[in-house]
């Protein structure tokens, strides 16, 4: 009689079989759960290109429509800056003229003495400088 303890443990080839085929089938499982995830997700990014074809032309040319618009406005307060500045020293020259006409003595006092500082600043920046500037 053979001994419990010297008969090797074998299980039948039955339940091995179950086994394989139960884990196949939960790895197949797993793997229908994953194709139907990354389907999903791929749907989902495929959406969202979808959305960025479509929206994008639209937002390009709006914003580059505004650019356009903001290039015009910019254009006009340059040019109107400089329609201003040309009135401000036209009227500046006109006053300098009606400021001579009415008191020519003066006028030549002021300028006299305006070119006679200008002199001197240039003659004392010169100055500074040294003889080999």
């Amino acid at each position: 009689m053979l001994n419990p303890i010297q008969t090797p443990s074998l299980q039948p080839a039955s339940t091995l079989d179950s086994l394989a085929q139960r884990t196949t089938g939960k790895a197949e499982e797993v793997i229908q759960s994953t194709r139907r995830v990354a389907n999903d997700t791929l749907d989902v990014l495929q959406d969202g290109v979808d959305t960025l074809r479509d929206t994008a032309p639209g937002t390009i040319s709006r914003a580059a429509a505004q650019a356009d618009e903001l290039a015009r406005r910019s254009a006009a307060r340059v040019r109107q800056a400089g329609i201003d500045m040309r009135h401000q020293v036209a009227q500046a020259g006109e006053r300098t003229a009606d400021q001579v006409r009415r008191e020519p003595l003066k006028s030549v006092l002021i300028a006299v003495t305006a070119g006679a500082a200008l002199a001197a600043v240039a003659g004392w920046l010169s100055a500074r400088r040294g003889p080999h500037a």
